[in-house]
């Protein structure tokens, strides 16, 4: 239930992609020529089926457990659909957990594609058809998305809003560096809340001005394979390097720690529209967003779509 009384609020978001290694570590050729990812002979066999078997049960299922044990703790997860059909097909257990989760209320279940696609290039008409094949697949597992959209690469933009908010989404996540690249004199103490295109949008993983008497704690914002595996100097180990990251508990117990201290220093943590409940019961009203441009979340270096283009 939504407490006005709140005042300090921890997020977190993880991006999940299937594809993250499309056609795997070990993959063939048209002409049937087999080449291996770096030709490191622990990438032999690791072909697609088994490169998406590891980010459901490595690097998913371990942060799915985490909440699990924490019955008051939420989150966001954001994943294509195509992910949703392999847990069915390969991973009943995990798809179960993640329902439990969902219907328990913990887990904010936002999937805006079926499969990874830079949607700003195409016209609207391919993302519509990938939306509305994603709401069958959500449905035909039982599974309720929740009323947030955030994208793959953090494609955003009006068009975006409008399009999410058309399908039945309410709230948009606004990558900062987008926000920022787009506005470069703005100093990042944003508004708790915007509105856009007849819905609302939150700025992440952004902070909020202090005169609004909210404060906002991200904890995680970022690729979701990356937390509960291995890290070394140069950062944690990602799927393109599976056969050497298996789901280490050390991580594991660095994350949930994070969040046991997040709570005890008063933080509440929660989902994103939860945040967005609490403030509209707080009487926070949502501040216009100014014009924001299509664009992605590694706007600079990618001069925002066109390098992409």
């Amino acid at each position: 239930p939504v407490d006005p009384k709140r005042t300090k609020f921890a997020l977190g978001l993880f991006h999940y992609k299937i594809e993250y290694v499309i056609g795997g570590l070990e993959y063939t050729k048209a002409d049937g020529t087999k080449l291996v990812f770096l030709n490191k002979p622990a990438n032999q066999g690791w072909d697609d089926a088994k490169t998406q078997d590891y980010i459901i049960d490595q690097t998913l299922r371990p942060i799915l457990e985490v909440f699990e044990r924490h019955p008051t703790w939420g989150v966001d997860i954001e994943l294509q659909s195509m992910a949703i059909e392999v847990m069915a097909a390969r991973h009943p257990k995990t798809l179960a957990l993640l329902k439990k989760l969902v219907d328990n209320g913990q887990i904010e279940l936002i999937s805006f594609h079926w499969a990874a696609q830079f949607f700003l290039a195409f016209p609207r008409e391919d993302l519509q058809r990938s939306l509305d094949l994603t709401k069958k697949i959500m449905a035909d597992a039982c599974l309720p998305l929740g009323q947030v959209v955030f994208n793959q690469e953090g494609q955003a933009g009006e068009g975006r809003q409008d399009l999410l908010v058309k399908n039945g989404w309410s709230i948009g996540v606004f990558p900062k560096n987008l926000w920022k690249y787009q506005h470069k004199n703005d100093d990042g103490k944003w508004a708790p809340l915007y509105k856009s295109e007849g819905g609302l949008l939150v700025v992440g993983p952004g902070g909020v001005d202090a005169k609004t008497g909210v404060d906002v704690a991200w904890h995680f914002f970022d690729d979701g394979e990356l937390r509960a595996v291995p890290k070394t100097a140069a950062g944690p180990l990602n799927p393109y390097f599976a056969p050497d990251a298996p789901a280490d508990p050390a991580r594991i117990k660095e994350y949930e720690d994070q969040l046991l201290a997040l709570e005890k220093d008063g933080w509440f943590i929660t989902r994103i529209g939860d945040y967005a409940r609490h403030l509209q019961a707080k009487g926070v009203a949502p501040m216009p967003a100014p014009p924001l441009l299509d664009g992605t979340w590694q706007a600079p270096s990618t001069n925002s779509v066109h390098k992409w283009m």
